[in-house]
């Protein structure tokens, strides 16, 4: 168990080379991990037809694949996934570019969350690159943390999460007593 105190680097899943990733937004302790506030939120508790999506903005759609993932190569280095879903009602074309984890992870007939901008030409409805999350795991409010090369808001969201598990307690009140009782604030 750590306390929160402990130096970054022993937290399961960080070690050496992420504390020093870890060190470049000012984070060294789990302490510090813990008090590293995220930048905004985005809401997947509240997904959106296909059809009610607004083009440009972003929002979380819940639908199922309903066609296998293609794989396309359209230059050296650079590959394109495509693959078509549903929410039952209308069809939305999914783009992934370069990311092969993000493809092989969408298996024709499964529910999956997809979070991103939706861009729209008639009645088509397109979304590149979304954020994608089994539906059963993804409905809820995400964090959105500061990030660094290398550092994604998902890589510190699970670190911020093992953090909590892992510290053996939390100190007490930020706050001295006093100060709560004259601004009239909980504990």
């Amino acid at each position: 168990m750590l306390n929160f105190d402990s130096d970054i680097k022993y937290l399961k899943g960080v070690g050496e080379a992420r504390a020093k990733l870890f060190g470049k937004l000012g984070v060294g302790s789990v302490g510090s991990l813990l008090r590293l506030y995220p930048r905004a939120y985005e809401d997947w508790k509240h997904t959106v037809a296909i059809l009610d999506a607004v083009p440009g903005e972003n929002c979380c759609v819940k639908a199922t694949v309903c066609a296998p993932v293609s794989k396309a190569l359209i230059r050296k280095g650079m590959t394109i996934y495509k693959t078509q879903v549903t929410d039952g009602e209308a069809v939305m074309k999914i783009t992934i570019f370069n990311n092969r984890f993000a493809a092989e992870k969408l298996i024709e007939g499964e529910e999956y969350l997809f979070f991103g901008k939706v861009t729209a030409t008639g009645f088509t409805r397109e979304m590149s690159s979304p954020q994608i999350e089994k539906a059963v795991t993804g409905e809820r409010i995400r964090p959105i943390y500061p990030q660094t090369q290398n550092l994604s808001s998902k890589v510190i969201e699970g670190c911020v999460k093992r953090a909590l598990e892992s510290v053996q307690e939390l100190p007490g009140d930020v706050l001295s007593e006093e100060l709560r009782l004259r601004c009239a604030l909980c504990d």
